[in-house]
């Protein structure tokens, strides 16, 4: 390589933005659609015609070298013609530029890979699109899961709708005071999200595309903050779903009926045992905070923020494949890594 293609690639390493690699066999890929539930209105526009849209992100096992280099956020460029820089900017916690540079290791329409993958729901933190948790989602494609992500239309900082439509952060009950009118709020949002999830769930089940792909017997949920309460609430409704993740800590309720584990920073409460509770893993780590599941720091090159999200991913994957896979040999069966305290509890539902 001569001295001048070596500086173009040099330069070109600078500006592209790197998260994680996928540490898993499998090649992640991503496909998204609109869910119209026309069962449903939308509470959170003027119009009273509207009916229920959000966006669905599946994440999926494809075959090697099929599709095509996926984008980090596909419709960045309309988004930000539509609601401006300096609110995607707040969004991203200031990662607006190297978000449009991230080329991530996930293919864009993929051939679906044959096989049989357990299918986990997720729900991103209101305000977050479940976009920004691409490290942590595409890892646990690479160890064989099928994701289905959802957008909360209008209580995400951008998500694209039917006909090509932008909708903006529009649940302003999250910030209208006091205390119990948000808790108020933020409850009649989770039943909306829980219906989203069962929603996608039956589309996910008439799928052709994944008629063969997708082991029902298999089925978990996880979320952050509020996504955590929806993922909670789904678990505890849907029998299909089998166990959950609780991304930083929301607290549980007395008797949580299946399988669940905490993962959260040390500035949180510490965690009482319930029944169901499987393990309490503590992360302690300079750069972990509440945003830490989201790629942001990565992207803007936070001190410590690459190996934080590396800890983070691990064990969110080792969960799901000691739990609901019973595989021995995961990060959970030897002593914790440095950064991390796991604390396991009995539970007759985890044996």
């Amino acid at each position: 390589m001569g001295l001048r293609s070596l500086s173009i690639t040099l330069f070109a390493s600078v500006l592209l933005a790197q998260l994680p690699e996928p540490q898993g066999r499998y090649t992640p890929a991503r496909m998204t659609f609109v869910a119209r539930d026309a069962s449903r209105d939308e509470p959170l526009t003027p119009d009273p015609t509207d009916r229920r849209e959000f966006a669905v992100h599946v994440w999926y096992p494809c075959m090697p070298a099929t599709g095509s280099q996926a984008q980090y956020l596909p419709d960045l460029s309309k988004w930000r013609e539509a609601l401006g820089d300096d609110l995607l900017l707040s969004a991203l916690d200031g990662a607006l530029e190297p978000a449009s540079r991230a080329r991530p290791k996930v293919r864009a329409q993929g051939e679906v890979l044959h096989g049989r993958f357990p299918l986990l729901v997720f729900f991103p933190m209101p305000g977050a699109s479940s976009l920004g948790y691409t490290t942590i989602l595409s890892n646990l494609v690479s160890y064989g899961y099928i994701v289905v992500a959802l957008d909360p239309a209008y209580e995400v900082f951008a998500t694209t709708l039917s006909e090509g439509r932008i909708a903006g952060f529009a649940a302003m009950g999250w910030f209208e005071p006091p205390e119990s009118r948000i808790s108020v709020f933020e409850a009649e949002r989770v039943k909306v999200w829980t219906a989203d999830a069962k929603f996608a769930l039956d589309q996910m089940a008439a799928s052709k595309l994944f008629l063969r792909s997708i082991d029902w017997r298999k089925a978990g949920a996880l979320g952050h903050l509020t996504g955590a309460k929806a993922a909670m609430a789904l678990t505890r409704q849907d029998s299909r779903v089998k166990l959950c993740l609780n991304l930083d800590g929301y607290p549980l309720d007395e008797g949580f009926p299946k399988p669940i584990a905490i993962i959260h920073e040390e500035l949180r409460e510490p965690v009482r045992p319930v029944p169901g509770l499987i393990y309490d893993i503590l992360v302690r780590t300079s750069a972990m905070h509440m945003r830490s599941y989201l790629d942001f720091d990565v992207l803007n090159g936070r001190p410590g923020a690459e190996e934080t999200m590396l800890l983070l991913s691990q064990y969110t994957a080792a969960y799901f494949d000691k739990v609901l896979r019973h595989k021995m040999g995961t990060v959970l069966d030897y002593k914790a890594l440095p950064g991390v305290e796991v604390k396991q509890y009995e539970s007759p539902e985890g044996r």
